[in-house]
């Protein structure tokens, strides 16, 4: 591998995870909002799992192409889902997403955006077309 291509593979890398920590952060920092005014603390601290899970998305999405990326892609796509399974379960019960969507829907529709962003990314991962070898 040329030094070139390896300082390359290195700066998308950390480009990645910096993309990925900032997603992780906005989108925990925008579900304390939510929660901390009394719509939901604790669905709140659930999300802060954004901050492992975005990171580590926007890194399967640079292995996007192989099949280990993809392995690697569905099974954090199927960690997400059960998250977002037992998220909705803890929220429905108590009626917190109404409440949460009455009192500052601005916010919530924000946070709607960046939690749905990296598991979209998982999903554009898994469903990418794989590199065809010539």
């Amino acid at each position: 591998m040329e030094r070139e291509e390896v300082a390359g593979n290195r700066a998308h890398t950390v480009a990645a995870i910096v993309a990925g920590l900032a997603l992780g952060m906005l989108t925990s920092i925008f579900a304390l909002t939510v929660g901390g005014g009394g719509h939901g603390i604790d669905s709140a601290l659930l999300t802060v799992s954004s901050l492992i899970f975005a990171p580590a998305a926007c890194l399967t999405f640079l292995g996007r192409r192989n099949h280990t990326g993809k392995i690697a892609a569905a099974m954090m796509a199927v960690i997400a889902i059960g998250f977002d399974v037992f998220l909705w379960t803890e929220v429905a019960d108590e009626g917190v997403f109404e409440k949460a969507w009455n009192a500052i829907p601005g916010p919530v529709a924000i946070w709607i955006a960046l939690w749905s962003a990296w598991q979209l990314l998982l999903l554009a991962t898994v469903f990418w077309p794989r590199k065809q070898h010539s």
